[in-house]
C-alpha cells in the first residue's frame, strides 16, 4: 500500500540526443561495466543509459536535462531506491508473463544492494481481483498492477521499474561470445530441447535462458531463481574482460531493443552514477520464502509471512539478511487492532480491518467512531505502543499517527479512526 510511481510513457534508452563523450580510466571504465552487467541480468536498464554515453553532457533539446539538472537530481536521490525489475516472455501480440521477478533495492548511503526475488507462483491477493499467482498481476493489469501487487504483498514503496524481454537476454549472451558457467547437474527437458550434462561449460544465448528458466527437479522455481542468482555471478565474470568494452555499443543497441523503463534519462544516469559506488561485495540476495502447495487444483507457493515480514525489515532498514533482529522488531501477529469507521460511508472499517488482517494483524474490535466527519485516517497508540504504532503505519502512511491522550477508550494495543483520505489512498 505505499505511494504509487507516477504514470510515465515508457521509453527506449536510445531515443536521445547525442552527447559529447568524456575519456575515463580504465579502471572507472570497468567499474561502471560491471554496473552495467547487474543490471542487465537483474532487468534493469539504468546503467545502460549511463555507460552508453559515458560521462556525456546532456542536452536538454529532448527534455532530458542539463547537467546542472542531472546534479539537482543526484543531490535529491540521496535514499534507497526500490526498482522492480521483470523479465518478460512476449509471445507475439499476448502481453506476455513475468517469469523472473525481483526487487532490487540499492542504498547510495550504504553503497549496499539487495536482490530481493519473488518465485512467480507466489500465492497473493491481486488488488481489486481475487488471490492468484502473483505473476498473474501482470497478465490481468500491466506494470501498473504488478507494483500495486508487489507493494501490497512486500510493503515495501516501488520508485521504478524495468521490464526485459528474454529475446534480448539470448540476444546479450550471444554478443559477449557466450557465458562460463558450472552445470551443477544433468539436465534435461525434450519440450524445450536441453540437455545439459554437469561440470564447467560456455553457454549461448539459447542454453543460457533455458538454464536459468529450468525448473523440472525437486526444487521447482526455488531452483530456476537460485540459478539466476548463480548466472548474474558468472555474467559479472565475463563483463569485465576487457574484449567486452569493445562489445558495448552492440549490447546496449540489444538492450535498448528489448528493454522498457519509466525512468526518465536523467533518472536513469542519476541511479547508474549511484550504483557505480557499490562496494566490492556489495551485492547481496535472497529470495522471499513460502511452500508449493497445490490448491483448487493449481499449484502455488504459499508465502511464509513470518519469515518475509522478517526480511523485509531487514532489508528496509539495511540489516544483514542474518543474524539476531533487534529487540525493538515485532511481528504483525503481535500486534492487536480496534478499527474504527469515521467516514460515514457503510463497510469502511471492515474493508481495512480485512486488509490488515490479510497481513496478519489481529482486530479486535470493529466499530463506529465517535463521529463520521473525520478528514484524516488516525493510528492511535498508548505511550508504551509507539513502536507498534509506526509498525501499522508503515502500511498506512497517509496516516497521522497519535498518542492517546485520554480522549478515546479502546483495549487493544492500536486503535485506527478510518477518516476520508481512506478512500483515496
Amino acid at each position: 500500500m505505499g505511494k504509487h510511481i507516477k504514470k510515465r510513457k515508457s521509453i527506449n534508452i536510445l531515443e536521445s540526443e547525442p552527447f559529447e563523450v568524456k575519456k575515463r580510466s580504465r579502471h572507472k571504465f570497468w567499474k561502471i561495466l560491471l554496473v552495467l552487467f547487474i543490471l542487465i541480468i537483474a532487468g534493469a536498464a539504468a546503467c545502460f543509459a549511463y555507460v552508453k554515453n559515458l560521462e556525456k553532457k546532456i542536452n536538454s533539446a529532448n527534455g532530458s536535462g542539463s547537467l546542472k539538472e542531472i546534479e539537482e537530481v543526484l543531490s535529491k536521490s540521496k535514499g534507497p531506491i526500490n526498482t522492480l525489475l521483470l523479465g518478460n516472455d512476449t509471445r507475439g501480440d499476448d502481453r506476455g508473463r513475468t517469469d523472473t521477478i525481483i526487487i532490487m533495492r540499492f542504498n547510495p548511503k550504504t553503497k549496499k544492494a539487495v536482490l530481493i526475488s519473488i518465485p512467480r507462483d507466489t500465492r497473493v491477493k491481486i488488488p481489486d481481483h481475487s488471490y492468484n499467482k502473483i505473476n498473474s498481476a501482470y497478465t490481468i493489469g500491466g506494470v501498473k498492477l504488478m507494483i500495486r501487487t508487489i507493494e501490497n504483498f512486500a510493503n515495501i514503496d516501488i520508485n521504478h521499474y524495468v521490464m526485459v524481454d528474454f529475446k534480448g537476454f539470448k540476444e546479450i549472451v550471444d554478443a559477449l561470445g557466450g557465458v562460463d558457467v558450472y552445470v551443477e547437474k544433468s539436465m534435461k527437458d525434450s519440450s524445450i530441447n536441453l540437455n545439459l550434462n554437469p561440470g564447467h561449460q560456455r553457454l549461448n544465448g539459447a542454453n543460457a535462458l533455458k538454464y536459468v528458466r529450468f525448473r523440472h527437479d525437486a526444487k521447482g522455481d526455488f531452483g530456476r531463481i537460485e540459478r539466476q542468482q548463480k548466472f548474474l555471478k558468472a555474467i559479472l565474470d565475463e563483463s569485465i574482460r576487457i574484449k567486452s568494452i569493445f562489445k558495448l555499443p552492440e549490447l546496449v543497441n540489444i538492450v535498448a531493443d528489448n528493454t522498457r523503463t519509466n525512468m526518465s534519462i536523467s533518472e536513469m544516469v542519476s541511479l547508474g552514477r549511484q550504483f557505480s559506488t557499490l562496494e566490492k561485495n556489495g551485492l547481496d540476495g535472497i529470495m522471499l520464502p513460502g511452500t508449493p502447495e497445490m490448491r483448487g487444483g493449481v499449484s502455488y507457493v504459499i508465502p511464509n509471512k513470518d519469515e518475509i515480514e522478517e526480511i523485509m525489515y531487514r532489508v528496509k532498514n539495511d540489516l544483514p539478511l542474518e543474524g539476531e533482529l533487534p529487540s525493538g522488531f515485532i511481528k504483525n501477529k503481535d500486534i492487536t487492532l480496534d478499527v474504527r469507521n469515521g467516514t460515514g460511508i457503510t463497510g469502511r472499517a471492515r474493508e481495512l480491518a480485512n486488509t490488515l488482517k490479510e497481513k496478519d494483524f489481529k482486530i479486535d474490535n470493529l466499530d463506529n467512531a465517535d463521529k463520521f466527519d473525520y478528514e484524516k485516517t488516525l493510528i492511535i497508540c498508548g505511550s508504551d505502543a509507539k513502536n507498534k504504532a509506526k509498525k501499522v503505519g508503515s502500511y498506512l502512511p497517509f496516516a497521522d499517527i497519535k498518542e492517546n491522550n485520554g480522549r478515546y477508550d479502546f483495549s487493544s494495543d492500536i486503535l485506527i479512526i478510518v477518516g476520508g483520505d481512506y478512500t483515496d489512498n
